[in-house]
C-alpha cells in the first residue's frame, strides 16, 4: 500500500466534498465595509480596486534618500578610517606559529515521533583536530 496514493485520493475526496469557493469581488467587499472606508479619510482614493493613501510615494522617496545618505556616510567612514586602530587585523603573539588545532563541535538535533506527538533533542559532539605541517 502506497501512503502517497492514499493521501492524494483523500485530498481529492476532501476537495470534491467542499465544492468550489465563491469568487470574491471588490464591489461586494466595498459595500460591506462602508464604515471602514469612511475612516480612511479624504486623502484616500480608490484606484483600480485598490486603496491608495496620499503620502505613500513621499514616504518611499524619504526612505530611499535616508538609505542613500547612510550608504554615503558608511563609505566615507570606511574610506577615511584610521587603519592602525583596527584590532581584528593585528596578530596575537604565539598564535602565528601554531602546530595543531583541536576543538569540539556540538550539534543539537530535534527528533519527532512518526505520529508527531513526541519530540526529543539529542546532543551530538564531534571532535575536530588539525595538524599543521610547516
Amino acid at each position: 500500500m502506497n501512503a502517497k496514493t492514499d493521501e492524494t485520493e483523500f485530498d481529492l475526496l476532501i476537495r470534491e466534498s467542499l465544492g468550489t469557493a465563491p469568487r470574491p469581488t471588490f464591489e461586494s467587499w466595498k459595500s460591506a465595509h462602508q464604515a471602514d472606508l469612511a475612516l480612511l479619510g479624504s486623502e484616500s482614493i480608490v484606484i483600480n480596486n485598490q486603496v491608495a493613501h496620499g503620502g505613500t510615494r513621499r514616504r518611499a522617496v524619504m526612505l530611499l534618500m535616508g538609505l542613500a545618505a547612510s550608504v554615503l556616510v558608511a563609505i566615507f567612514l570606511w574610506r577615511f578610517a584610521d587603519s592602525s586602530s583596527t584590532a581584528y587585523a593585528q596578530t596575537i603573539a604565539g598564535i602565528n606559529k601554531v602546530k595543531q588545532l583541536t576543538w569540539t563541535v556540538s550539534v543539537y538535533v530535534r527528533y519527532t515521533s512518526q505520529d508527531g506527538q513526541r519530540t526529543w533533542i539529542q546532543k551530538e559532539e564531534f571532535l575536530m583536530h588539525i595538524e599543521i605541517q610547516a
